[in-house]
């Protein structure tokens, strides 16, 4: 008996020495997606302070927008993809909940001494639930599992807001060539239907073409204001997938948008990931996610 309540102090004593480490989990996503991007989550050692991140996101949108530090600032700072990185906190806590025995029973009895007793009787008993024991292993194999399943869903959420900031900040740079090219055409519009008025007042042209040309500039200066419009929501797009607000969302273009190939580029077939372990058969998040629960 000795013998058996020595094992169950050590197995308790084993099982209670587990604790959750902050960058378990956030180091595989910022590898696999520096991997993938060449960027790093700043989140590889856990979850950094607010205040750091604020500060480093004011410094760097100071310093004008390009898209790699528009993707860069997304992934510290948008706000779905924090509570995403969160969730691998929740999922550890889980996993190493999983690991830990229930807490024993502990009892005394005391009994008083009847019939000219000689002596009181203290008896003490400790309580473990054996079956629990017996399906410890196993509890903890599927916590891992389902930790492990979290992690690529996590970094599968990540490559996504890389994919959306990256498409909104070409979109928002195509914007502001728009209304530069729309400003251009108010420009000129405005030149033809001021010369059409004097060529009027000349004699020179009939009052339908001087009408035509002042519809044109009017007809100009709505396209531009739409365009102008346009130019604002494509910036709050970049401004909310970024986690930008107050004096970070005045940041400007740092960078014109690039100018398209002169030839359809050569599309190389993507490179063969089947060795790349956690991330599956594909390489990818949500089809390794996939494989690991449902085995497809």
């Amino acid at each position: 008996m000795n013998r058996l309540g020595s094992a169950l102090f050590v197995i308790v004593l084993g099982t209670g020495c587990a604790s959750v480490s902050p960058e378990r989990g956030h180091d595989q996503v910022s590898s696999m997606i520096s991997e993938r991007t060449g960027h790093k989550t700043r989140w590889e050692k856990g979850p950094p302070g607010e205040a750091q991140i604020a500060d480093w996101v004011r410094k760097v949108a100071g310093e004008g927008l390009t898209r790699d530090r528009a993707v860069e600032i997304a992934l510290v700072n948008n706000p779905g993809l924090q509570a995403t990185y969160e969730e691998l906190g929740v999922s550890q806590a889980d996993m190493v909940q999983a690991g830990l025995l229930r807490n024993p029973a502990f009892g005394m009895d005391l009994g008083f001494r009847l019939n000219n007793g000689e002596t009181d009787e203290l008896r003490f008993s400790l309580v473990q639930d054996f079956l629990d024991l017996f399906v410890l292993p196993l509890r903890k194999q599927i916590a891992s599992e389902q930790f492990a399943a979290d992690t690529l869903n996590v970094a599968n959420r990540a490559l996504e807001v890389v994919a959306d900031v990256e498409k909104a900040f070409v979109a928002a740079q195509a914007s502001v060539e728009l209304v530069a090219f729309r400003r251009t055409v108010v420009e000129g519009a405005g030149a033809a239907a001021d010369l059409s008025q004097r060529q009027l007042e000349a004699g020179n042209v009939s009052e339908l073409d001087r009408a035509t040309e002042a519809a044109t500039y009017q007809q100009a200066k709505l396209d531009l204001a739409r365009e102008e419009v346009g130019l604002l929501e494509a910036r709050e797009r970049v401004n909310r997938l970024l986690g930008l607000w107050g004096e970070t969302t005045s940041w400007r273009f740092a960078e014109p948008l690039p100018p398209p190939p002169d030839e359809d580029p050569n599309l190389e077939p993507p490179p063969d990931r089947s060795g790349s372990g956690w991330l599956g058969r594909t390489g990818l998040p949500d089809r390794a996610v996939r494989e690991m629960q449902f085995g497809v």
